[in-house]
């Protein structure tokens, strides 16, 4: 029985909208939020540049699943680059 490839990505995203990551806080939230996820494997959040970086196993979740769940919490986000992807 063979395993399923996955595609490991990383992604950046910018928060827009009227909520913003204010403080450490905030960036522990949405690291907690997210690496509950299945498939998500690293956050970064920054309160200073506004920006979000996750890496996640596309075959378990997509992005479009991450940014729903950051808008559940409060942030709307959007994608600013998606362009490191690696395959095993």
């Amino acid at each position: 029985m063979e395993s399923q490839p996955t595609a490991v990505l990383t992604a950046e995203l910018k928060v827009i909208g009227e909520q913003r990551l204010h403080c450490a806080g905030c960036e522990n939230a949405v690291q907690r939020g997210l690496l509950r996820l299945p498939g998500v494997q690293e956050v970064t959040a920054d309160h200073r540049t506004q920006r979000i970086v996750v890496t996640v196993d596309t075959a378990q979740i997509s992005l479009a699943a991450i940014q729903e769940r950051l808008g559940w919490m409060g942030w709307q986000t959007a994608l600013q680059s998606d362009g490191s992807a690696s395959t095993d």
